[in-house]
């Protein structure tokens, strides 16, 4: 199970949108409502346009070693840290966190563009 499996997408999260849930087909947006799973409100980075789709049309956007996350599943779920390290290989990402540092799974966080 995914991360769509549960209530995961926040406001101010960088999420990748699927082909056919945003016009133009896929990218990436930030997520500027998040009340209701089935009608998220996203703002598209590539037209600024404010369009509504549904958490399981989303996906976590991977990462780059220095950007902001929030942990979207695990004991830390709704953590905010920085990458430290990617590995593509094996899909993790070395994360600091307020905490400690936690190595985890690519899946296991997004983007956070709210600083």
């Amino acid at each position: 199970a995914g991360p769509a499996a549960s209530r995961w997408a926040r406001k101010g999260m960088r999420v990748k949108v699927l082909g056919g849930a945003a016009e133009g087909g896929g990218g990436t947006a930030v997520v500027v409502a998040a009340r209701d799973p089935e009608s998220l409100q996203l703002k598209l980075d590539s037209s600024k346009q404010v369009i509504s789709a549904r958490e399981a049309d989303l996906l976590p956007t991977e990462p780059e070693a220095g950007c902001l996350i929030m942990v979207v599943e695990g004991a830390q779920a709704g953590q905010v840290g920085v990458v430290e390290s990617v590995s593509l290989a094996e899909r993790t990402a070395n994360v600091r966190l307020p905490e400690g540092s936690l190595n985890c799974s690519l899946l296991d966080i997004t983007q956070w563009a709210r600083g």
